[in-house]
């Protein structure tokens, strides 16, 4: 392999994480703003006594050291609400117009509507009523189960860490608090509406972001559906720079992609603005579907995966580990010139060599394709690569491109 300038190589392996050796340390993290339990602790009556004469032993000041510690406590929150009866002699009549609403408020009660038909009054009579009780607790659910300090931290799980509900319960039943399966999704599901236009204008910023990676995989919807066949679905995820977007579909076909990335551009036949814009994807048959005038990336790492399943055929190893070898140069070149000023000295040589390595890469696997005797398993994977050479060295034309 063609040597690099010694600056412009990047560090075969990473820098350990912690402290340089030599250097000094900046201690342990303090965390002022979280709340501290400070139990106390004292020696037992007989480490206290001396086990000769039995004398106590004198205190002399405090050892203090900290630990972490995760607490989880779910507990029922019995909201106690003091009710109240009425024992003055005036029925609550005649009650001033300003005054209404507040009374109406402190009374737990709707105001009436003011009659529009009717001329407004000095006073208006407004009943109330002998009994009465204390408002509860705020609740994001009117006489739900749950408050929102349960909710909250379930909504998190669920769609910033994606831990399942199921096994979310089965945390909550650690803490002997076994809830209802059917009980904590009608506690979620009516909170769906609440995200829908957050979901659409995240899709709005994704469909307008200058490239984006996509995939698809299976999913588990047991749900049945009219016209379709099992409970198969297939999660596509489209990846850009500054957001993602997971979307279910019941099918996988090229029309789904093309109808998402597509999103609000014209239809009268005139090219979207999407069409020009940069995908990354792996070999599946719907994003080729979608070739016609999209400059389309295909993924190295998929590249990769190819010649590594090819390297476990009998005699592909040494083959195999060599192409492996070339993609991560390639992926140290990439980086560095992705992370230098363009039009600076060293981009420019760096810039030089990168390209120069594709051009050595693909003159070997076209080298390799002439080569009578070469196997059949590493034909199909040098096939791949002459195949969608273009869309793998895109990224030289679009330096943006990951």
């Amino acid at each position: 392999m063609e040597r690099l300038p010694d600056d412009c190589l990047l560090p075969e392996e990473p820098r350990p994480e912690g402290r340089r050796r030599g250097t000094a340390g900046h201690g342990r993290r303090r965390y002022p703003q979280l709340p501290a339990n400070h139990p106390y602790f004292e020696a037992s009556d007989e480490a206290q006594r001396c086990p000769r004469c039995g004398t106590y032993a004198r205190k002399c000041g405090i050892d203090t050291s900290t630990q972490w510690e995760f607490v989880v406590e779910i507990r029922p929150q019995v909201a106690h609400r003091q009710r109240y009866r009425r024992v003055c002699e005036c029925g609550g009549q005649d009650v001033v117009e300003s005054d209404r609403n507040a009374l109406a408020e402190r009374a737990d009660l709707t105001p009436p509507a003011a009659d529009p038909s009717e001329a407004s009054e000095a006073k208006t009579s407004v009943a109330i009523p002998r009994g009465f009780t204390a408002p509860g607790p705020l609740s994001v659910i009117p006489r739900g189960l749950f408050t929102h300090q349960l909710l909250i931290p379930g909504l998190a799980w669920k769609y910033l860490w994606g831990v399942p509900l199921h096994r979310l319960r089965q945390v909550w039943k650690t803490q002997r608090a076994d809830i209802a399966a059917g009980s904590l999704v009608g506690a979620l599901q009516p909170r769906v509406p609440i995200f829908e236009p957050w979901y659409e204008a995240l899709k709005k910023v994704n469909q307008a972001e200058p490239w984006r990676h996509a995939d698809e995989t299976h999913w588990k919807v047991f749900a049945e559906t009219a016209g379709k066949v099992g409970y198969r679905w297939w999660l596509w995820v489209f990846s850009g720079p500054e957001s993602t977007v997971y979307l279910l579909s019941p099918t996988r076909g090229a029309k789904v992609p093309i109808d998402y990335l597509q999103g609000d551009g014209p239809t009268d036949g005139s090219l979207p603005s999407w069409w020009y814009q940069r995908l990354i994807t792996d070999f599946f048959g719907a994003y080729r579907a979608m070739l016609a005038g999209i400059p389309h990336a295909w993924c190295w790492a998929h590249i990769r995966r190819k010649f590594l399943v090819a390297g476990r055929v009998p005699g592909l190893t040494a083959w195999s580990e060599l192409w492996v070898q070339r993609i991560a140069r390639l992926y140290r070149l990439q980086a560095l010139w992705k992370s230098l000023k363009p039009e600076s000295m060293r981009w420019s040589i760096v810039d030089s060599h990168l390209r120069r390595w594709v051009d050595s890469m693909a003159t070997v696997w076209r080298q390799e394709l002439a080569d009578p005797n070469l196997t059949q398993a590493a034909r199909m994977v040098l096939a791949t690569v002459e195949r969608q050479w273009d869309g793998l060295t895109l990224f030289l034309e679009y330096p943006e491109i990951p």
